[in-house]
């Protein structure tokens, strides 16, 4: 690409006249970007190994490597280059990267030369089940309970035994009386018991939203 196709390449960028096509695999991720004329800026994609468990795309914690990251080198911003994709939405949007050097836990089971992804952690417990102080009906008293849709899509009050407390988070561990696969549901002044529930089919297991 020469120069003056890069400058052209640029103002159509800034001008929001690229478009930018993803298309999700179970393995890999595509996406190309291209203009208004429907020529090929820039293309690329992202493999990884994922297996189907309960329906959803995802990895064993075997597969996973922690670590930290140790240095930020701030004195040696990269460059970007005409190979990257960007999206056309924001012609202002403008970033900076830095390169970074992580240290692992342990190596093991990695290859020398291996590509990996990284993903921040976001400090959230992940282990067990965990669930917002405001769900739970009298936390602190002798008998909390969470309002649960039931088999039959009906409310009910549902007695749990709670665990640790985590205050950072605002959440407890529920230890006995509710699974991931549950509907629950926002306590207020008209939760009733028998009342119609409608479930949101759209939330994934475990993630515990409200019913209607």
């Amino acid at each position: 690409m020469t120069q003056e196709q890069v400058a052209v390449t640029a103002e159509k960028i800034r001008a929001g006249k690229t478009s930018l096509g993803i298309e999700f695999g179970s393995t890999r991720i595509k996406a190309v970007l291209i203009d208004d004329a429907y020529h090929t800026i820039a293309a690329g994609d992202y493999e990884w190994a994922s297996h189907l468990e309960d329906g959803l795309w995802s990895y064993t914690q075997e597969e996973i490597w922690k670590g930290s990251v140790d240095v930020i080198d701030t004195e040696k911003p990269e460059s970007s280059s005409q190979s990257e994709m960007y999206s056309g939405s924001d012609s202002s949007a403008r970033a900076t990267k830095y390169p970074f050097y992580v240290t692992l836990e342990t190596s093991d089971g990695l290859m020398l030369g291996q590509h990996v992804y990284i993903e921040p952690g976001t400090g959230v417990n992940t282990e067990g089940l965990h669930l917002m102080t405001a769900y739970i009906v009298d936390a602190d008293g002798k008998e909390p309970y969470v309002w649960v849709a039931n088999k039959k899509d009906r409310l009910e009050k549902r007695t749990v035994k709670l665990g640790a407390y985590d205050e950072e988070q605002d959440t407890w561990e529920i230890t006995e009386g509710l699974k991931e696969t549950d509907y629950i549901v926002w306590p207020d002044g008209e939760c009733k018991e028998g009342a119609a529930v409608q479930k949101n089919e759209n939330v994934q297991a475990g993630g515990m939203e409200e019913g209607e």
